[in-house]
């Protein structure tokens, strides 16, 4: 227990100098760019010397780019960022949300926020003008399952093996024939309102269509948010029914 816990202030320590670190390098790298030091040094924008002279990725660029211009009209940022209260996946959201008029008001609201949390708090400030209410179904290309070597080429080029499948025992290719499904994405547009993308079968469109169908005299105009926001009542009620 004495070592967990002697490591323990040791990784909060290296955890210090690390937040401490990156915000010294966004100040020095906001300073470099106000003076331009990469056009001395040969390079069209901050972005390309930090992609080809300290081999960032392109995202990583990206993010310390927007990170040093928000410390040049923003030097509140530096603390923050500092000691831990807004992280580097937050920086984004906080470039889109600061003015010089709402700065001190605003800033202290992003502390400890997640990306996502981070996300919502924008969508609050600066609502999207006249969201679109639409549903857009569209369908999604099912890619080839990706290949399983199982023995060297001309091995199985020298003995060709027959293809049988013992009863009980699943063939390599079908290990792989279930394409990964794509993740929920939920778009933030101002305080209340999401754009939720979800990709669903073709057996859930039907079902969906049937609720709909089922509950045109409660729902008449079919609205999918109110079909599902029933359907969904009702499941946690049963739930609530069936843990009492």
């Amino acid at each position: 227990m004495t070592d967990a816990r002697a490591l323990s202030r040791r990784i909060a320590s290296l955890l210090a100098e690390e937040r401490n670190r990156l915000a010294e390098f966004l100040v020095a790298l906001a300073d470099f760019d106000r003076q331009r030091g990469w056009g001395t040094l040969g390079y069209a924008s901050l972005f390309q010397y930090l992609e080809r002279e300290l081999r960032l990725t392109s995202s990583a660029a990206a993010r310390r780019m927007t990170a040093a211009a928000l410390v040049q009209r923003f030097p509140a940022v530096v603390e923050p960022l500092r000691d831990g209260r807004v992280c580097m996946s937050v920086v984004y959201e906080l470039s889109k949300a600061l003015t010089p008029e709402n700065a001190s008001e605003v800033l202290p609201r992003f502390y400890g926020l997640s990306k996502r949390e981070a996300e919502a708090l924008v969508a609050e400030l600066r609502p999207v003008a006249n969201p679109p209410r639409r549903e857009v179904v569209s369908g999604l290309a099912r890619t080839a399952p990706p290949a399983r070597v199982s023995a060297p080429a001309e091995s199985q080029a020298a003995s060709p093996v027959p293809e049988r499948t013992s009863p009980g025992v699943q063939r390599d290719a079908d290990l792989f024939s279930a394409p990964a499904r794509p993740r929920d994405e939920v778009v933030p547009l101002d305080a209340d309102l999401r754009r939720y993308h979800l990709a669903v079968s073709k057996a859930f469109l039907a079902k969906l269509d049937a609720a709909k169908d089922a509950l045109s005299h409660a729902i008449p105009d079919g609205d999918t948010e109110a079909v599902l926001t029933a359907a969904l009542d009702l499941l946690l009620e049963k739930a609530a029914d069936a843990a009492s």
